[in-house]
């Protein structure tokens, strides 16, 4: 009966053992698992830290980059504003040359309408000068100097067709046909009363009169 009841006690006490160890078991299991988790999930946050911080930097470069290629464009930018700046002074400087250019056309136009009249004024003023070198053209022949007095012509000066001119003073000069009629009277030299040279014709009979000393030149 007594080793019964030890034989229960005993082995109740196995029971308990086994029962504590168990329990123990579990509760070491339970922990471990708890732990594991908790260790999993820092490394999954460390994970996503070193994730984040890869992204960042990832972003960071190219921001850098985006912030560069912005620079660049702007560089560009203030290019072409200043290549449009200069293209619209090209553009004003154009129409202020353009406008000159239309000035000077102008002024040489009206340059060209005094040149034309200006050539017309010359031209008749040659055919002027043409006709009285054609009038008054002199013969290659000695000119005559006569003193004051009087001549007469085909003894003491040939007939022909004469330019008189005074030399020095200006003074009165006369021609008479053989009848004794003035054909002549003038007065030569430059002076208030004087009219200058004369050109006359004479022929043999005529009587030439000067107050002064004169030069006949003979012309045609």
């Amino acid at each position: 009966m007594g080793r019964v009841k030890s034989v229960k006690f005993w082995g109740i006490v196995a029971g308990m053992v086994i029962l504590v160890a168990l329990a123990f078991s579990i509760g070491s299991d339970s922990a471990k698992a708890t732990v594991e988790g908790e260790k999993l999930k820092y490394d999954e946050i460390i994970s996503k830290i070193e994730r984040a911080k890869a992204d960042l930097k990832t972003n960071e470069e190219e921001l850098k980059k985006s912030e560069a290629a912005f620079k660049k464009q702007e560089e560009i930018l203030e290019n072409k504003r200043t290549e449009v700046d200069e293209a619209i002074a090209l553009v004003q400087t154009r129409d202020q040359l353009n406008n000159k250019v239309e000035d000077l056309k102008t002024e040489v136009s009206g340059l060209k309408t005094d040149q034309d009249k200006i050539k017309a004024d010359i031209k008749l003023k040659q055919k002027e000068l043409d006709e009285v070198t054609n009038a008054v053209k002199k013969k290659k022949e000695d000119p005559v100097e006569l003193m004051a007095g009087q001549y007469v012509v085909g003894k003491d000066v040939p007939g022909g067709r004469y330019q008189v001119t005074n030399v020095g003073r200006g003074t009165n000069f006369f021609v008479y046909d053989s009848r004794g009629y003035p054909t002549v009277n003038t007065i030569l030299g430059n002076d208030s009363i004087g009219s200058g040279d004369y050109v006359f014709f004479t022929t043999e009979g005529d009587t030439i009169e000067t107050l002064g000393k004169v030069k006949l030149i003979p012309v045609e």
